[in-house]
């Protein structure tokens, strides 16, 4: 096989799937998937559960519809593949024939005719599918890189695509009935490429289901930066042919893994192993505050002429009745220190939030492009207080945590309140750990907010926190999705004021992924 390519061509089959009709779904799959292969594809690519359908009622009203690895879909696939020379990937309802269990599957063939890769998806369908093993390694290796798989919403909370990092995985396939309501996919799989460093090619389909219809549904790529290759729909069957760039070697690698795991620290994250399946609501659990509603403010100024008295003057104009938490960009410790904040928080009896760092204001932006966040001053101090309470931490405090969550923490009027710069809550174990300690809101004072950090500040509320975000080219505040509708969010962009009503008996009712591999994410060698 060749190995100096400079493009990866990859065959995305977005097929109009017939449900309950596996014999025209099969025909043509054969039809396309052989289609792609004379075009001359490396790599095919075909949808979650193409044959069957996607929505059953019951193990009884999917048993005429499943198959096993022996049966005739994947028979002819292996053909196909050994035929043209090419790697297939494929989705199916399968039938363990050794002990009868149903699972929602991914099968890869290679270009020998050989099964390289199967792929259970854990977060199965209740009704009638068995989870698959969390530990399952679900990648395979080609000329061009290792690529993994995971199957449809298996990709929506954060812990398995980072899992597929942590296997080295350069690009991840993600076969998916993923039709367009609630959450929109794209911003969820740019988002996972990005935190990951990885490659993203999802394969979705066309026409109705039982309950889905899926006739705008999308097939998408994209590069470890978030970058859009494709992305389609299309009401009737078609083979979608994108070409991925390879690196000067005939790799899909360019360098962003490896970078974005090396801030990984696992020491952190030790919270996310806690099993919280029989605990219904956090409060009582952690003797946390009684929930109710907090009012989130991030002020950003204009200009340089941000002054303590323009502040209080914001402070009284903003503040609702009830908590107020005031968010606010890094400010010079010559305008403001800990003691002033305090001393505000008490008068005017809010909360405050914001980093202070030594210098002129200058120093207080980072010099990194828009699209690509620069490392936050080391010395910086980040401050939390409310009317009773102070809190001061430094980012070397987490170098060595000794068991406990070295963050800063407060509890104050409804919530447990956290903070944490952007580039260690980059990696959505740290969402996790602090979902599962009970925190109701993060808190950013960042030099910077570009696109990417305000994308990845809303996909950390898919971990059950909210975030509010706040810096001197703007401000965000984003509160936990209801099921899996897209989060919550107020934001600006440039001076003003950026206000939210966050309601933590919501918060309160989290939801986890816990069939993870613990282990491989909390290893620290």
């Amino acid at each position: 096989m060749d190995t100096s390519l400079k493009v990866l061509k990859v065959a995305f089959v977005h097929l109009d799937v017939r449900y309950k009709d596996p014999e025209a779904n099969r025909k043509n799959l054969l039809r396309l998937n052989r289609e792609a292969a004379i075009q001359g594809a490396n790599l095919i690519l075909n949808t979650e559960m193409p044959l069957a359908g996607y929505s059953f009622s019951s193990r009884e009203d999917i048993s005429g519809y499943v198959e096993s690895e022996n049966g005739p879909t994947l028979t002819e696939i292996k053909r196909l593949a050994k035929e043209y020379g090419t790697y297939i990937g494929m989705g199916l309802a399968e039938h363990d024939e050794a002990t009868g269990i149903y699972y929602n599957s991914a099968f890869v063939i290679d270009p020998d005719g050989r099964r390289v890769c199967r792929y259970r998806k854990i977060n199965a369908e209740m009704r009638w599918a068995c989870p698959g093993d969390p530990k399952q390694s679900g990648t395979f290796d080609t000329p061009w890189g290792r690529i993994g798989v995971l199957i449809c919403s298996d990709s929506y909370y954060g812990m398995m695509p980072r899992s597929m990092a942590m296997r080295g995985v350069d690009l991840l396939w993600v076969p998916a009935n993923w039709p367009p309501s609630g959450l929109d996919p794209l911003e969820l799989w740019k988002g996972r490429a990005i935190e990951n460093g990885f490659f993203i090619a999802a394969c979705g389909r066309t026409g109705k289901d039982r309950i889905m219809d899926c006739t705008s549904a999308v097939s998408c790529a994209f590069d470890p930066q978030g970058r859009e290759l494709f992305a389609a729909s299309s009401e009737e069957s078609r083979v979608f042919m994108v070409e991925i760039p390879l690196n000067e070697v005939g790799r899909l690698s360019n360098g962003s893994h490896p970078q974005t795991l090396q801030g990984r620290n696992p020491s952190l994250y030790r919270s996310i192993y806690l099993d919280f399946r029989l605990i219904d609501d956090l409060t009582a659990h952690y003797d946390l505050p009684q929930p109710g509603p907090l009012h989130v403010h991030c002020l950003v100024p204009g200009g340089e002429d941000w002054d303590l008295e323009t502040f209080e003057r914001q402070i009284t104009v903003t503040k609702k009745e009830g908590s107020n938490l005031f968010v606010l960009p890094p400010l010079s410790s010559a305008l403001m220190d800990a003691k002033s904040l305090k001393s505000l928080a008490r008068q005017h009896d809010v909360a405050l939030a914001t980093s202070l760092y030594s210098g002129g204001p200058a120093d207080s932006v980072s010099s990194s492009s828009d699209e690509t966040p620069g490392r936050e001053n080391p010395s910086a101090v980040q401050v939390l207080v409310t009317p009773d309470t102070t809190c001061e931490w430094r980012i070397e405090d987490t170098e060595h945590p000794n068991g406990k969550f070295p963050f800063p923490t407060v509890h104050y009027g409804p919530a447990k309140l956290g903070m944490a710069p952007y580039e260690l809550l980059l990696h959505p174990e740290l969402a996790v750990a602090f979902s599962k300690e009970g925190y109701d809101l993060v808190v950013l004072s960042e030099n910077r907010l570009d696109r990417t950090q305000r994308l990845l500040c809303g996909i950390r509320t898919i971990e059950g926190i909210a975030v509010a975000a706040c810096s001197p080219n703007g401000a965000i505040i984003s509160m936990v999705p209801k099921g899996h509708e897209r989060w919550e969010e107020q934001s600006i962009e440039g001076p003003g004021t950026c206000s939210y009503a966050l309601d933590t008996a919501r918060i309160r009712k989290k939801r986890f992924q816990d069939r993870v591999d613990f282990e491989l994410l909390l290893r620290t060698s």
